[in-house]
């Protein structure tokens, strides 16, 4: 296997250099006998196996963790799982590295030799000789060395960890703390933080970790003013109070623990020990005898504003949590009265629902449930429907929840059922208190995506109906869809099945999906959805394709007939189809500015301006030759080349993304490979050309899921089609949807990426060193048709899904 490396340069001086002189885009190879046969990377620790092998040291480890028991490239059977260094290749390699640092090749570091678990034994022996001897300083130097071990790799790490480690060092916490936490302050710290990733510690660890003297210990770090103790105490309480009720009943005996933890979430030392205070509070409120002495003490520390504030702006994990921890509170009255008088709390709780997860769904209508419940005068049910909370639950009900949530939400709807009227009768005051507020914007940020229902625009009464519960009957007003058209408010409504409630639905109706957007353009939608029933479509291929690019993806479906061409001509058979033009008479050209092949074939010669497809349908030009050979060079791989790093005959299947008119699928075709193109209709009949070519079209924009099951295709290949054009967060989603339908081995092919200036290595190599392939080839080098002054780059890489441990 041959990997390439771009030279880079060495300097301004010499950049400019080879910018005049056109020579930036020399490839160095890296030696076969330097890359690790699983990786296809250059090794940095070769060691060799039994077989004679050599292997990164990494990448071997996780092989054998992986449960296998043979050598992977000759498949013998390992009687033996011994490593040994490989000095000479590792040498070799690092003069390698050496005689091409101009090339901007760093030299791989001589590598530490891993911990073995008879070190670990030995030294956690003496660990426990100095605790019996009370010599901290001893103890502190010994738990120094593990740290050094820990932190060169993580096989050190697994191997201190395995071998009896975490409870030595429990006991030896439990020890000095108990003899004087102040004095031993510094050993007891490092303890503490090598602990926080052994967890769980086992029955004897936890004994020791759950004793008084190791829990003021921490209660101490807490309260102290050393910020990495206290994340270090906290972290480790979150893993201790997770194991048995127990510890935590004495934790919370301790004075001062409350407000410690309290503090550290008002004011945040990082986002890792925010969450770990999140989850340690949440232990201590779960319903038990100490909960109902500790929670009114949370509250009375302002925990449930400070709760809120984190709510309307924090990642997924935090929220989940927060939710967990406002919901805990809301069991008991004192909750359940600061979270009532509080201005957000309805505003966020509602906004939550269907935005976070299912579990802050869960733990959202939890929250709502338990305040409603509560309340007496009405005031917490009109204001929970004037934020949205009924449209959600209905949502709520329709896509599927659990048994319990369902329970609640079914009982919310019939308490906010019996405030509808009198919601209305107080909008106008309520709109008042937001305007004199600073809570405008997040009321209709909420309103507006809670309210973005697809319900009929008059009064309807919707029955939902649950397994084993009421039928509840609901009057539902939707305050957004008076512009949109009947046939789409009747394709987009709930479609209740005919047998009742399908487990397999969790459900007892269908809700039709379309693209959210579609509701933002109700004139265009209105034009798509305005149409005689049964009869035939309108001519609006061009509507169509500017509400899908917009966003109305997937388009709704309609009951009409498309147009279809007068005098149609059926495609050549196969394999002549391959290479045939088809008849003119194959096409609506309606929409499109060419009414003809033969007009489609020339404009290469009078269109203007660039077009990446300008002459992509003479199947006699340079269509003719893409990919035909079977030796590639530079940025053009040829499919032989890329085929040949895979066993013959495992690609298959796969998917060309934005594949013009199909002549990488031909090309596949011709070598027993089935691949899918996606394509849109821009200017030219691309999906009906692709069609009469012999194989699959697939009209979706590159905003689209793909519409395939994770780990399913051989390859995913696009050309020019993914670029720099595209925003990068989308990139980013895309990226990875490919990730999620390439099966373990998978190739991804990215053809010619174009990008400028320094894009590549400041956005998009990190951007695609963040999805988790491993590359095969990788070629960058410069565009200069229009000029080397406008700095445009072209990369084609040939990336793997790894085999193991892909997820």
């Amino acid at each position: 296997m041959v990997l390439y490396w771009r030279r880079r340069r060495a300097g301004r001086r010499a950049g400019k250099k080879e910018l005049s002189e056109g020579n930036s885009d020399m490839e160095l190879t890296v030696p076969t006998h330097f890359v690790c046969p699983i990786t296809l990377d250059l090794m940095k620790d070769p060691v060799t196996l039994p077989t004679g092998i050599t292997y990164d040291r990494e990448s071997i480890e996780k092989w054998i963790e992986a449960g296998n028991q043979t050598c992977p490239v000759s498949n013998q059977v390992l009687r033996t799982f011994d490593q040994i260094p490989n000095h000479a290749i590792r040498k070799m390699i690092q003069d390698w590295c050496v005689e091409n640092r101009s090339s901007g090749i760093e030299r791989i570091p001589t590598p530490r030799i891993p911990v073995s678990r008879y070190e670990v034994s030995d030294i956690c022996s003496r660990i426990m000789a100095a605790t019996q001897r009370g010599d901290a300083k001893r103890c502190s130097e010994l738990v120094g060395k593990i740290k050094t071990w820990v932190k060169e790799s993580e096989r050190n790490k697994r191997c201190v960890a395995e071998n009896g480690a975490s409870c030595v060092l429990s006991a030896t916490f439990e020890a000095f703390a108990s003899i004087s936490i102040e004095k031993h302050a510094g050993l007891l710290k490092e303890i503490l933080w090598a602990l926080t990733w052994m967890f769980p510690v086992g029955a004897e660890g936890q004994s020791k970790l759950g004793s008084t003297p190791s829990l003021r210990c921490m209660a101490w770090f807490l309260k102290g003013e050393d910020t990495s103790a206290k994340q270090t105490s906290v972290l480790a309480l979150k893993e201790l109070l997770a194991l048995d009720q127990k510890h935590v009943d004495a934790f919370a005996e301790i004075e001062g623990v409350v407000e410690a933890l309290v503090k550290i979430i008002k004011e945040p030392i990082c986002p890792t020990a925010t969450k770990a205070s999140l989850m340690a509070i949440y232990y201590m409120i779960s319903p038990s005898a100490t909960s109902e002495k500790i929670t009114p003490r949370f509250v009375e520390m302002g925990l449930v504003p400070l709760i809120l504030e984190i709510l309307v702006d924090s990642e997924r994990s935090t929220c989940e949590k927060a939710l967990g921890v406002l919901d805990g509170i809301c069991s008991y009255e004192e909750g359940r009265e600061k979270a009532r008088n509080h201005a957000l709390t309805m505003p966020v709780i509602v906004k939550k629902i269907l935005r976070v997860s299912e579990k802050a769904t869960e733990f959202s209508i939890s929250i709502l449930w338990k305040l409603c419940k509560s309340n007496e005068d009405g005031g917490v049910e009109i204001e929970a429907i004037q934020v949205g909370a009924f449209q959600k639950l209905l949502v709520v009900l329709q896509v599927g929840c659990g048994e319990r949530t369902k329970e609640k939400a079914t009982e919310l709807l019939k308490l906010l059922n019996q405030y509808k009227d009198r919601s209305l009768s107080t909008n106008l005051f309520f709109l008042f208190l937001l305007l004199s507020s600073n809570l405008l914007t997040l009321f209709i940020s909420t309103t507006f995506y809670s309210s973005c229902s697809l319900n009929p625009t008059t009064t309807t009464t919707v029955t939902t109906t649950a397994p084993k519960h009421d039928v509840v009957e609901v009057s539902v007003e939707s305050q957004t869809t008076s512009d949109l058209p009947p046939e789409f408010l009747t394709f987009t409504s709930p479609q209740v099945l005919p047998f009742g409630f399908n487990t397999n639905f969790d459900s007892d109706s269908i809700l039709p999906p379309v693209g959210r957007p579609c509701t933002l353009f109700p004139d265009e939608l209105r034009r798509y959805m305005s149409y005689k029933v049964n009869g035939s479509c309108p001519d609006d291929e061009l509507l169509a394709q500017k509400l899908l690019l917009k966003g109305c993806e997937p388009l709704p479906r309609r009951r009409c007939r498309p147009a279809a061409p007068m005098e149609y001509v059926e495609p050549y058979p196969l394999p002549a189809s391959y290479w045939s033009t088809p008849s003119d008479s194959s096409v609506v050209w309606t929409a499109y500015t060419c009414k003809n092949y033969s007009c489609l074939i020339n404009r290469k010669h009078n269109q203007k301006g660039f077009d990446d497809c300008k002459d992509c349908f003479d199947l006699d030009g340079p269509e003719k030759t893409r990919w035909a050979g079977s030796i590639g060079g530079g940025l053009d791989f040829s499919i032989d080349e890329v085929l040949a790093v895979k066993r013959p005959g495992t690609i298959r299947i796969g998917l060309d993304i934005g594949g013009g008119v199909a002549t990488f699928a031909i090309r596949m075709r011709e070598r027993n490979i089935t691949i899918v193109t996606t394509s849109m209709n821009l200017n030219g009949p691309f999906n009906t050309f692709i069609a009469s070519r012999g194989v699959v079209p697939l009209y979706i924009s590159i905003s689209q899921r793909l519409p395939f099951f994770d780990n399913t295709l051989d390859i995913v290949h696009s050309m020019h089609v993914l670029s720099n054009w595209i925003p990068t967060t989308l990139l980013h989603f895309l990226f990875f949807d490919i990730y999620r339908v390439l099966r373990p081995g998978g190739l991804f092919w990215l053809d010619h990426f174009f990008c400028v200036g320094e894009q590549l290595e400041k956005v998009y190599m990190p951007l695609i060193d963040s999805i988790g392939f491993s590359k095969v080839k990788w070629v960058v080098g410069r565009k200069l048709d229009r000029g080397p002054e406008l700095q445009e780059m072209y990369l084609s890489a040939l990336l793997e899904k790894p085999l193991k441990n892909s997820w």
